[in-house]
Parts: C-alpha cells; sequence; structure tokens
C-alpha cells in the first residue's frame, strides 16, 4: 500500500510515511523500506508497550536515523505510548543529525490559538494571556464536560495522562463547524451528539471567535 502511495504520488507531493514500532530493530527495517521504494521521509511515534530509560529513547531514534537518509519526524505521543520525549533528550537529538525534520507534538490544539497564547507568554503580555486563557476555559470546561456525560473511561492511567478520549470526537465535530471536515471518529471511539454539536457551534464562534474556512 506505501509503495502505492508513493508511486501514485511520482514525486509531485511528498511522502512521509508512519514507520513505528515498539522495538528498534523493526522500526529500523521499516524505515530502510520506505527509503527504498522513495518515500521522503518517516514519522516515528514513541515506542509504545515498552517504557525505556531516557538513554533507551535516545538511542532508538539515534538508531533509526542513523540508518536511512530520508527525514524523520519524532512524533511525540504520550497518551498513546505512556512515555513522553523531554526537551533536552530532542536536543540531544536535533544537534546531532539533519535528519529531524519536524515534531508531531500531541498536547497542544487549535493550532494558531496555541501558538498566539505562547507568544504573548513570550512577550510577558501576562494580560493578553489572561485574555487567552480566559476564551478558551469556555473549550475545556465543554470537553470535561462531555468526558463526564459520555463516561465513564475505561483507562487506569493517572493524570497528567488524558483520562477521557472524548477530545478527539470534539475536536472533529469542530473542525466539522469551521470547514474543515473532519468527520467521525472510528470504533471503539464514540462522536458527540447533534445538540451538542451545536454547543460547540456557539463556544466555536461566540467564545473563541474562530471564522469559518471556505
Amino acid at each position: 500500500m506505501v509503495k502505492t502511495v508513493v508511486d501514485v504520488a511520482g514525486g509531485k507531493v511528498p511522502v512521509v510515511v508512519g514507520a513505528s514500532h515498539a522495538g528498534t530493530k523493526p522500526a529500523i527495517e521499516r524505515a530502510k523500506y520506505v527509503e527504498d521504494i522513495g518515500g521522503d521521509g518517516i514519522m516515528i511515534v514513541l515506542p509504545y508497550y515498552h517504557v525505556p530509560e531516557e538513554d533507551g529513547l535516545y538511542l532508538h531514534y539515534k538508531r533509526i536515523y542513523d540508518s536511512v537518509n530520508i527525514g524523520v519526524v519524532i512524533y511525540n505521543n504520550p497518551d498513546v505510548s505512556k512515555i513522553y520525549m523531554k526537551p533536552h533528550i530532542l536536543k540531544k537529538l536535533s544537534e546531532e543529525t539533519k535528519n529531524i525534520v519536524a515534531v508531531k507534538e500531541n498536547t497542544p490544539y487549535i493550532p494558531k490559538f496555541s501558538v498566539d497564547l505562547l507568544k504573548a507568554g513570550l512577550n510577558g503580555d501576562y494580560n493578553k494571556v489572561r485574555e487567552y486563557m480566559e476564551k478558551i476555559w469556555y473549550l475545556e470546561e465543554f470537553v470535561n464536560r462531555m468526558s463526564k456525560k459520555y463516561g465513564p473511561s475505561s483507562t487506569i492511567l493517572p493524570h497528567p495522562y488524558v483520562q477521557s478520549y472524548m477530545i478527539y470526537s470534539i475536536i472533529k465535530a469542530a473542525m466539522d463547524i469551521l470547514g474543515l471536515k473532519g468527520g467521525s471518529v472510528r470504533g471503539p471511539l464514540i462522536n458527540i451528539d447533534d445538540n451538542d454539536k451545536k454547543e460547540l457551534e456557539k463556544i466555536l464562534f461566540g467564545k473563541l471567535n474562530l471564522q469559518k474556512i471556505g
């Protein structure tokens, strides 16, 4: 399937392939395969199932990017892998190779809003930070309420791991509302209902002042 996508793309658009595995050796084999068939890059999520030491996590990625000459995207997703790549490990990796071209960070959402909030904090504009935080509170409160409404969750993971995956149903519904075609979540996850989508729409446009796309 991956080879078919690469062939059809024909170099017109870059193809970045998920080549992850819980073990380093199989991940390297997948990475090499992507390079051999002409893929432009690979995305590697943190090694799931196992919980390595920091040196093990560092070596996992180092051995992968040492094995190929294409770009590597690190997928920092603690909620599904039980671990987190802290900044000092990422810094060490990025200083040792030119292969790492991006990081997919799973913690923020609403990209522009998140970046504007970060810039306000870095610039010391705390009035602006407070304004953004007050706006996003409406969305956070909605997420918490939906998690309780459609719960309980089956997770056994403690805070700060995500306790409920209803956030993904809300993100997809928000994308639909904004004109981005989010669609439905796949089972075993469940979607929020139409009444909740109407309330979400009011929050997005009325509280966060977002604009419809297209």
